[in-house]
């Protein structure tokens, strides 16, 4: 496929078809609360809601987080997709036809890696179902793999030889280096190049959107790794991936639930077998990242980790990771010595479901495993479960849980709730309000997207722009968007403007910005606040001038004069400085 760049007119088509309620009640529950709409945060915990939606200005913020937005920073965001990847997603959701012109610098470079890895998951493909992968085949229906699944997943087979994928990939004219950069190929210390897999079975790894970002493959001999994954690309970092995420998120969310298993074959019988809301962390440790990750879907986790001594202690690290992360995890007790897959192939769905309804709250297993580790009536080792104990109660984020828990448990090791209390790790907010002076930079962004809302001055603001020569690309960019709407009659688009902000940090900032001036705010408010905004920037400059002025002075002391020529122009700067509130303190932050 190729990638095109799209206008400014497509992309404000899209996103007036792409309607922001609809869209984000797509992704999450929202309930309409006055004349917003508000809802659990995707980007962070919470138990209340204070994720917000303005119907009317087309933009979201949350009050807890922070996050803000319209609609397509939202589907940025949450699905962790580039612009053009979120534009073209909601064009296809409204039915908007794109434009065609096409693709350069970064994003053109992204497309060629993607075409590289569409045409390698095609070369696996092939091959599985040629004679050299008979082996393969044998291998996946031995593990009861169905053919709907291997195409679903993209499942495929790289045959033994040292440069198959890589003359393959030439003849279609894709070059070494882009090989290189998906983690297809590899350099030796001559500078030749030869392919990552060789005989091995290939899972295909999709992104939010289904975009094939990279590949794992198993060994189909004796050698070692068993299981061998891409290095990390532009396109795959691990600590952000779960195998099968996108092949199982409608059901995650339609189910509010997640299982979580280790291994692909794990995460491929389950879903044949109906459990289609798992996921897989692909042997790798469980990160933060993961964890939220799934925390969009979902806040309901089963984990499902082998049974042996690493399967235990994997799940009590992901355990902490989990509640730090503000999902509630419940562990599933498997047999020693048997996996997911195992289980489901041999004793059926029903009995893999058992385990799910058996599931133990993380409190319980937690407990149960330390008691199982340690004597209670050894008070050295008594203290040790009450420590352990204690910091994973603080975790809990729900007031009225964790105090259930405290009492449950300190009735079960028979020690006081103030003891579990006093055990708690003290924590300091990392949140704390600083107050910060904006910069020269913010005040522009903030008065070009303020004078968006109330376009009547744009002739003052683009005078005082010009004149303090302030326009940069963006506030070039947004001022003539503003004026081209004005002489056209149309209506102008905040969100539409917020957009043009490239800055994703900056555009989170103006948007939590736009997004807190009511609805009826007055007339005559909203014309004080855009003279602060002016006023500022005046003060601003005149303070340059004043300390430009202050060096000459320093270098003409000796003409007598010049300095008093320059004196005066100070006092004049001074003067008019005084009136709009400015002073000669601390140097601006410009």
């Amino acid at each position: 496929m190729v990638r095109y760049y799209l206008s400014q007119e497509k992309i404000e088509e899209i996103r007036e078809a792409a309607d922001i309620i609809e869209i984000i009640g797509e992704y999450i529950p929202i309930k309409k609360a006055g004349k917003n709409y508000t809802g659990l945060c995707p980007f962070h915990s919470e138990k209340k809601p204070s994720f917000t939606v303005s119907p009317t200005k087309q933009l979201y913020h949350c009050f807890g987080c922070g996050a803000s937005g319209n609609v397509i920073t939202f589907v940025m965001k949450y699905e962790t997709i580039s612009f053009i990847e979120a534009v073209e997603m909601l064009a296809k959701k409204c039915g908007v036809k794109l434009g065609k012109k096409l693709a350069e610098g970064e994003d053109k470079i992204r497309q060629e890696l993607l075409n590289a890895n569409d045409f390698a998951c095609k070369f696996f493909k092939k091959n599985l179902i040629q004679e050299s992968g008979k082996r393969a085949i044998s291998y996946l229906k031995k593990r009861g793999i169905n053919p709907d699944t291997i195409d679903k997943f993209g499942i495929g087979y790289a045959p033994d030889g040292w440069d198959n994928l890589l003359l393959a990939a030439q003849k279609e004219g894709i070059s070494k280096d882009i090989l290189h950069s998906c983690g297809l190929v590899v350099e030796n210390e001559k500078g030749g190049f030869y392919d990552s897999f060789r005989n091995r079975i290939i899972f295909t790894f999709h992104n939010s959107i289904g975009k094939k970002i990279g590949f794992a493959g198993r060994i189909l001999g004796d050698e070692m790794p068993k299981y061998l994954n891409i290095s990390e690309t532009p396109l795959y970092k691990k600590r952000y991936f779960l195998y099968g995420l996108y092949q199982g998120k409608e059901e995650i969310r339609k189910m509010d639930t997640c299982l979580v298993v280790e291994g692909y074959t794990d995460l491929l019988a389950l879903y044949q077998f109906g459990f289609k809301n798992t996921v897989a962390i692909s042997g790798t440790s469980l990160t933060d990242e993961q964890a939220k990750l799934i925390r969009k879907y979902t806040r309901n986790i089963y984990i499902s980790f082998d049974a042996d001594k690493p399967g235990k202690e994997a799940t009590l690290r992901g355990i902490s990771i989990f509640i730090k992360n503000g999902l509630t995890p419940y562990i599933m007790a498997l047999r020693k010595g048997k996996d997911p897959d195992e289980i489901v192939r041999k004793e059926g769905k029903e009995a893999f479901q058992k385990l799910i309804t058996k599931a133990e709250h993380f409190i319980d297993f937690k407990l149960r495993f330390l008691l199982s580790k340690y004597d209670l009536n050894n008070s050295v080792e008594k203290a040790e479960v009450v420590k352990e104990m204690s910091r994973t109660i603080a975790e809990v984020k729900d007031l009225t849980e964790r105090q259930i828990w405290l009492n449950t448990i300190s009735k079960r090791l028979s020690v006081d709730e103030s003891i579990l209390v006093g055990y708690r790790k003290k924590t300091k907010s990392k949140e704390q309000f600083i107050p910060v002076v904006l910069s020269l930079k913010k005040i522009c962004y903030d008065l070009v997207t303020l004078l968006a809302m109330k376009p009547e001055r744009y002739e003052e603001v683009v005078g005082i722009f010009e004149e303090e020569q302030l326009l940069d690309d963006i506030t070039k960019r947004i001022l003539t968007y503003i004026g081209e709407k004005i002489t056209e009659g149309k209506e102008i688009d905040v969100a539409d403007v917020i957009n043009l902000i490239e800055d994703g940090e900056e555009r989170k900032r103006v948007s939590a910005t736009v997004f807190n001036i009511k609805e009826d705010f007055d007339k005559d408010d909203f014309q004080k606040m855009l003279n602060q905004y002016i006023e500022r920037i005046k003060a601003v400059k005149l303070r340059e001038k004043w300390v430009k002025i202050k060096k000459e002075i320093q270098k003409k002391e000796r003409n007598g004069e010049a300095v008093r020529a320059l004196l005066q122009e100070q006092r004049k700067i001074a003067s008019i400085l005084k009136t709009l509130g400015g002073n000669f303190g601390s140097e601006e932050r410009v």
